[in-house]
């Protein structure tokens, strides 16, 4: 029988590859051919971005809890020391991105994805995209309303919450709900968190401006 940890590392195996896909110009890691650049945590040396994050299962073996990655004082040094293999993207505004695979646990309020920082030219992390899947958002929800003052906004597909500053959406968090869940594969809550430095240039991504409009 596969173990309740494997099951977790197959899901976000699973769920690597279209999230490394979200902007036009990042390659899908789980297609042959030319991918984005890794980054080795443990030597810190580029590697080949051909492999996926499921050809080794100590790429999945790090457990991080929200509090831990979500705040704004993260840097490139402190990702690659805490992930051994960190994907390296092409973000907005010039921004670069660093990409790791998610889980935070293993129970109904534990997410299972991907996590990108995003970092200008000074390396200050400016952006947060945090994308998976959940059984529970409550504690995910918490959090970001207590940290990050987002608020709850009324939405026609599931939960939706947001920062506001002069009535412009600064940090969203979307939540979708399946149409039916299954006992076997509870975590069928999709949860998509941007969180922006408030301070200085910012906007939201053209993704989370179109999921917000379309809420």
């Amino acid at each position: 029988m596969v173990s309740r940890r494997m099951w977790f590392a197959g899901l976000a195996s699973a769920l690597a590859a279209p999230y490394l896909a979200f902007e036009a110009k990042i390659p899908n890691l789980m297609q042959s051919g030319g991918g984005p650049t890794w980054l080795d945590g443990s030597a810190g040396t580029a590697a080949s971005g051909t492999q996926s994050f499921a050809d080794d299962p100590q790429l999945l073996t790090p457990t991080v809890s929200l509090t831990e990655i979500l705040r704004f004082d993260v840097t490139p040094d402190w990702v690659v020391a805490r992930w051994p293999r960190v994907a390296t993207v092409v973000g907005e505004l010039e921004w670069s991105g660093m990409r790791v695979p998610l889980i935070t646990g293993e129970g109904a309020q534990d997410i299972v994805g991907s996590l990108t920082y995003y970092f200008d030219g000074r390396q200050q992390l400016k952006r947060i995209l945090l994308e998976g899947y959940c059984g529970d958002e409550r504690a995910l929800v918490a959090l970001v309303m207590q940290s990050f003052n987002l608020q709850p906004e009324a939405s026609l597909h599931g939960g939706l919450y947001a920062a506001r500053w002069s009535r412009q959406a600064v940090s969203v968090l979307a939540v979708q709900y399946a149409p039916i869940v299954n006992a076997d594969s509870p975590h069928r809550r999709h949860v998509i968190l941007e969180l922006n430095r408030p301070e200085g240039q910012w906007r939201l991504s053209l993704q989370m401006q179109a999921l917000l409009e379309a809420a």
